[in-house]
């Protein structure tokens, strides 16, 4: 299992880790000596990420991978065992935002298109990575990155806040039902902190903070 081991020795793998809290997260396991793969969406940022790494090659696996598509994120984790020699933890970083907007103003668009890759993303990744897990006989952990509309219900819009209480809902299923046979299952809860999304831009990061405090 992951936790008996120095981080010297394990293998990561990160979703949506092109850029900001994913490739920082990345970076440190790569730092600590680890084997890292990352996979996300957008190719130009993967081939800058690919081309600063370059000191820690064999170390690294850097996928173009759509979470939405089933067959891509079994080729995905297939890949991290095949070239990084296994999976001991598997973080669902990958996630967008929607524009904060409530049920009434929310078009369909938005919400298939967030509980899509904040929700079915996560439930593909979790489910490839439990397999491989279970299949290795060593188990390991599942991190999931999760934030306040984790938990609370005007930390975003609809469609965020019913994906990311969706997230919470995934992981304590898979940590009960997996617990028991060495796969964990953990969240990390976040609260609001600068990124460059929609809601940051528009002044609503400003907002949520002034109600947190």
């Amino acid at each position: 299992m992951a936790g008996s081991k120095p981080l010297s020795e394990i293998t990561v793998a990160i979703t949506g880790a092109a850029g900001g809290l994913g490739k920082a997260i990345a970076q440190a396991f790569l730092d600590a000596g680890s084997k890292v793969a990352i996979c996300d969406v957008n190719q130009e940022r993967l081939d800058q990420v690919k081309e600063e790494w370059k000191a820690h090659e064999g170390r690294i696996l850097v996928s173009r991978t759509d979470i939405t598509d089933e067959a891509e994120v079994e080729a995905f984790v297939q890949g991290v065992t095949e070239k990084l020699g296994g999976l001991d933890i598997f973080i669902n970083n990958a996630g967008i935002m929607d524009k904060f907007d409530a049920v009434a103003t929310t078009p369909k668009a938005v919400w298939d298109r967030v509980i899509g890759v904040n929700a079915t993303g996560a439930f593909l990744c979790t489910k490839s990575a439990v397999n491989v897990m279970l299949a290795s006989g060593t188990g390991g952990t599942i991190i999931n990155i999760a934030s306040n509309a984790s938990i609370y219900g005007v930390a975003s819009g609809v469609a965020y806040t019913a994906s990311k209480h969706a997230l919470l809902g995934l992981v304590r299923n898979t940590a009960g039902f997996y617990g028991d046979k060495g796969v964990y299952s953990v969240a990390l809860v976040l609260g609001a902190w600068t990124r460059p999304t929609w809601w940051t831009r528009s002044g609503r990061a400003s907002t949520w903070r002034s109600w947190a405090r």
